[in-house]
């Protein structure tokens, strides 16, 4: 009887830690941020990203699936991910924003570009928090953990 109970409690448990960090972000397009602006005025968090990059990862799989970092983010902010390398045309603000080769087989994104401006390192993950005057408000390049993103949140509501 114990072997059955500790069997089911063994198969359940995972399923009990994958509920606490299974909500979700409701994500914008910069082009979806345009109206939204004009709607209500609340800050933009863009996460800048990349496909290779395993930090950035990381991120989207547990930081921005928790329970508390997700519900302060849908209330007050807008969510916009996006990966600092897409080859996809981004109109924004009326300006249209395009992928550049810096190299062999790489580049950033014009938009990342812009948002990394005032940021001398260009390492991934980026997040960056701005407003409807598209003021660069917080901005952070590495690793951020659920606790370290609330802390940062909450200093903007």
């Amino acid at each position: 009887m114990k072997t059955v109970l500790f069997i089911i409690l063994g198969c359940l448990f995972p399923l009990v830690t994958v509920a606490q960090k299974s909500s979700t972000v409701k994500n914008y397009s910069f082009e979806e941020l345009d109206l939204v602006f004009e709607q209500e005025d609340k800050p933009a968090v863009i996460f800048l990203h990349t496909q290779w990059c395993k930090y950035c990862k990381a991120m989207i799989e547990d930081t921005f699936t928790d329970k508390k970092v997700t519900a302060i983010m849908n209330q007050n902010f807008y969510y916009v991910p996006f990966d600092a390398e897409s080859k996809e045309d981004v109109i924004f603000k009326n300006v249209k924003f395009s992928y550049k080769p810096t190299g062999h087989r790489t580049g950033i994104h014009e938009i990342a570009q812009e948002l990394l401006s005032q940021n001398e390192d260009k390492s991934y993950p980026v997040l960056v928090l701005i407003n409807k005057d598209l003021e660069i408000l917080y901005q952070y390049s590495g690793f951020l953990d659920e606790q370290e993103v609330t802390k940062i949140l909450t200093q903007f509501i």
